[in-house]
């Protein structure tokens, strides 16, 4: 299995679980959905997603990031978590684009701005 986990960021404080993994199981196989929380147990506005496979991660980032939007005027950030466990080439140069328009979003393992990916995928 080459599982990804990616970080979805600028979520409304009212998505649960089940919506998101509605809608992130349209581009794959959702493995596991986690909103982070805060002490009281309300959202952060931010979730992981784990996708069995790469390229399914790969997908919901090119159709997802900053296009899609759930119930206010912010597109949602989708891209690879700093711990994902396999990032793709195309994740790689994604996640490289998010932390350089947000400098706040750490950049994954083994992805730096002097170095861009080689190969053709995860």
């Amino acid at each position: 299995m080459t599982a990804a986990k990616l970080f979805i960021g600028q979520l409304p404080f009212e998505c649960n679980e089940e919506r998101l993994t509605e809608l992130f199981a349209a581009y794959g196989t959702v493995v596991e959905v986690h909103i982070l929380r805060d002490g009281q147990n309300q959202s952060k506005g931010a979730a992981f997603v784990t996708y069995a496979h790469t390229e399914e991660a790969d997908t919901a980032i090119f159709t997802l990031h900053n296009r899609y939007r759930m119930l206010t005027n912010r597109a949602i950030q989708v891209s690879y978590a700093k711990n994902s466990p396999n990032i793709s080439s195309f994740g790689k140069l994604m996640a490289l684009e998010v932390h350089k328009a947000h400098p706040t979003n750490p950049r994954p393992e083994g992805v730096d701005e002097f170095s861009a990916p080689t190969g053709a995928g995860g």
